[in-house]
């Protein structure tokens, strides 16, 4: 009965997949932040303010994921190459 289910749930997610459609995510420049941020001093909860705030706080969110695995991989090898010294 489960596996049904689960059969059920992977034809229902490819028949709304490939019915959905699907586009490329456009890149922002510089200048467009800019434009966005520059109206944060007037209109702090207005679109393009929001968008500024949620583009910098996901930049932030990112950096800040990144550097916890950069950091994670750094000591994971320092580990191995203790153990490994150690062995010889």
């Amino acid at each position: 009965m489960k596996n049904i289910n689960i059969n059920m749930n992977i034809v229902a997610l490819s028949i709304f997949l490939s019915l959905s459609s699907v586009e490329a995510v456009e890149s922002l420049s510089t200048a467009e932040l800019a434009l966005h941020c520059s109206h944060y001093q007037t209109d702090p909860k207005g679109k393009d303010a929001v968008f500024c705030v949620r583009y910098i706080q996901g930049f932030i969110d990112g950096a800040i994921a990144t550097d916890e695995r950069v950091i994670s991989n750094i000591v994971k090898e320092n580990a191995q190459k203790k153990l490994f010294q150690n062995v010889q």
